[in-house]
């Protein structure tokens, strides 16, 4: 009886390996979301602080009219935020495609493979069972 090997079992070790680097690429640019998002609450906060400083009476018109400015720089900055942010969403949708092209792509292998083990499995059995009844019949035709 020969051992159970899977002729395709180190295509199948790629195979798994390429699907975890896809999900590491996944995770990465799930983490730049992250980034982006802290960056847009810092930037929140921000220019909230600023609104709230011209606020008080002793505040000049000078102090005023730079808000004006920050306001501006603050919106290109929302922008700016908002289209990385559809960018990475972009990608992430990519990725995540590839992401699931490779787990296909394992899940196929693996099938492939428990039904190679199950015909292997059966081979065994069978091969057992002829062994066990040609020992059954040589004992049966041997005289006590």
């Amino acid at each position: 009886m020969k051992r159970f090997t899977f002729r395709l079992e180190r295509l199948l070790q790629w195979r798994t390996l390429e699907k975890d680097r896809e999900e590491g690429r996944l995770r990465k640019l799930f983490t730049e979301v992250e980034r982006l998002e802290a960056e847009r609450i810092l930037l929140e906060n921000k220019a909230q602080a600023a609104e709230e400083s011209v606020r008080r009476p002793d505040v000049l018109n000078e102090e005023r009219q730079a808000l004006g400015n920050y306001r501006r720089f603050i919106a290109r900055e929302r922008l700016r935020l908002l289209r990385l942010r559809a960018e990475l969403e972009s990608r992430i949708q990519a990725q995540r495609r590839l992401v699931v092209e490779a787990e296909r792509k394992v899940e196929a292998l693996k099938h492939m493979r428990d039904d190679k083990l199950a015909e292997w499995r059966s081979q065994t059995d069978k091969e057992q069972g002829d062994f066990v009844d040609g020992l059954v019949v040589a004992r049966w035709r041997r005289p006590f």
